[in-house]
């Protein structure tokens, strides 16, 4: 489940000189090892009646419970994964200090990895990667794994058109001021001296 903090101007914020929230992804159940186990089981191959598989049929029912329990879990106790303008931030409810961090100006891009039991689930794994491939950060059981993956992008993205921009004002004279003209450079005339020559 994701909350977006901003309505419809995610991106603008990025432009900011603070740092602010602009979303927060809480994992599904698939984040703990009976999560990731219900959902393996509801994605076995079987027989389907119309629009509804069988083991839709025989094991939804009883494991919703324990699939109840999970969520509720997770919900006190487990992961929180917010997006800011700069950083993405693991933390719990419960505890005010950040697990994890990862400055999006070091992410070169964003890997999505789907494992067994996702698609029933429809969560994956976001892996963070640096310029030299190496995995920064890793957000578990994002639910729909591709919408929050082009969502960082685009904050990622934003961020270093901002950058950029701001490195170009910087360059600019100040308003009202002429830019610096360089001082011409006139050129050297140099006059070979004379030679005599003189008859044997």
């Amino acid at each position: 489940m994701a909350h977006n903090l901003t309505n419809g101007a995610a991106i603008s914020g990025v432009a900011s000189d603070r740092e602010g929230h602009l979303a927060i992804f809480f994992p599904t159940i698939a984040a703990t090892s009976l999560g990731a186990w219900i959902g393996r089981m509801l994605d076995r191959p079987g027989t389907a009646f119309g629009r509804v598989h069988r083991a839709h049929l025989l094991l939804a029912l009883p494991l919703a419970p324990l699939a109840s329990f999970l969520y509720l879990w997770l919900k006190v106790f487990g992961p929180v994964y917010a997006l800011t303008n700069r950083r993405l931030i693991i933390k719990r409810l419960l505890l005010a200090k950040p697990i994890a961090t990862c400055d999006l100006a070091t992410v070169d891009r964003v890997q999505v990895n789907l494992s067994t039991g996702c698609q029933f689930l429809r969560s994956g794994d976001l892996q963070l990667l640096d310029q030299s491939g190496q995995v920064s950060l890793v957000l578990k059981a994002i639910p729909y794994p591709q919408q929050v993956a082009r969502q960082i992008e685009q904050v990622r993205l934003a961020q270093q058109s901002t950058q950029l921009a701001q490195a170009h004002l910087l360059q600019r004279p100040p308003l009202g001021q002429k830019p610096a003209t360089p001082t011409p450079v006139t050129p050297t005339l140099i006059v070979p001296a004379a030679t005599t020559t003189t008859g044997l």
